[in-house]
């Protein structure tokens, strides 16, 4: 038995010594440790790119509500300028109708109460 003890010493020996022993023991702990620590670096890294875009998204947030605000002002200076137009387009009108071609008779044409 000797024989196969010193045999066995000697190939571990060969193959690392001690290191090869520990290596054998804890490489599903290392396995582990690894593992956990490139988890760790993928979820930063995640972490940090939901935030890079989550703050491109609140400056185009800001970009769209700036737009809209100055949509919506020219859309309200179109409507008072079509207000204003519908208003001068019924004041020609009036005064059309109430336009006298004879002026100062009785006899005016077209007749009207003005």
């Amino acid at each position: 038995m000797t024989e196969y003890t010193t045999l066995i010493i000697s190939f571990i020996s060969a193959l690392g010594g001690l290191e090869l022993v520990k290596y054998m023991f804890v490489r599903k702990a290392n396995k582990r440790k690894a593992t956990a620590e490139a988890d760790t670096l993928d979820l930063n890294n995640r972490q940090d790119e939901a935030q890079r875009l989550d703050e491109r998204l609140k400056g185009r947030d800001h970009k769209i509500d700036a737009l809209y605000l100055e949509f919506r002002e020219e859309q309200n200076k179109n409507i008072n300028l079509t207000h204003e137009n519908h208003k001068l387009q019924l004041k020609i009108s009036l005064s059309e109708i109430k336009r006298c071609d004879v002026r100062g008779c009785v006899k005016r044409t077209p007749p009207s109460e003005y």
